[in-house]
């Protein structure tokens, strides 16, 4: 693996986005990484942030589709490997990039499409979400729902079987690329460490 690409979907994350970057740019990770915004016609500071930590945006032109903005995003990378993070999404320690692409970096037959990791609440931000991400998503959870909020995905797999550009926002469209892919012989991981 020769470094990393982590792709950013986002529309008005002005507020989120910040901690985010920082939290991408205190990584501990021996790869080189490139961060990509797929900004989706914010009307706040949203790319002037990103710019300014140094991410590279790239602008959906059209009416949003996940499945479309995944794509984008991904015809942008550079690197073999893209992480997929939710602008809002705050990697919980330095060492979760590392952790959520170590299966990957270990894989040597290439079946293994993707990972994804925990999704940890804001404390005190959504009193109803607390206890159902901690109980889907927890240390031991045996049938998390894969999710682009923190997954990793082999790019050559991706270029193979794109996102479907036509499920709306909320429609389950990282579900569905992984059941594709899971037809298709491949294989995702749940990595609870990130």
């Amino acid at each position: 693996m020769t470094g990393l690409s982590i792709l950013i979907r986002a529309r008005d994350e002005a507020l989120g986005l910040p901690a985010t970057l920082a939290a991408i740019a205190g990584q501990r990770i021996d790869l080189p990484v490139e961060v990509i915004v797929v900004d989706s016609g914010s009307t706040d500071d949203t790319v002037a942030i990103a710019e300014a930590a140094g991410a590279r945006v790239v602008h959906l032109s059209t009416t949003y589709r996940p499945g479309l903005a995944v794509n984008i995003g991904m015809q942008a990378a550079a690197m073999p490997v893209v992480v997929l993070v939710s602008a809002s999404a705050f990697p919980a320690g330095p060492d979760w990039l590392a952790a959520l692409v170590a299966p990957l970096r270990e894989d040597g037959d290439g079946r293994l499409a993707g990972t994804f990791g925990r999704h940890l609440p804001v404390p005190g931000v959504c009193p109803i979400e607390e206890p159902l991400l901690a109980r889907i998503f927890s240390e031991t959870a045996t049938g998390a729902p894969f999710s682009f909020t923190n997954a990793a995905v082999r790019r050559n797999v991706w270029e193979r079987h794109p996102c479907d550009e036509t499920i709306a926002p909320g429609g389950g469209d990282d579900r569905e690329w992984a059941a594709r892919i899971g037809r298709a012989g491949y294989d995702v991981r749940y990595v609870p460490e990130s």
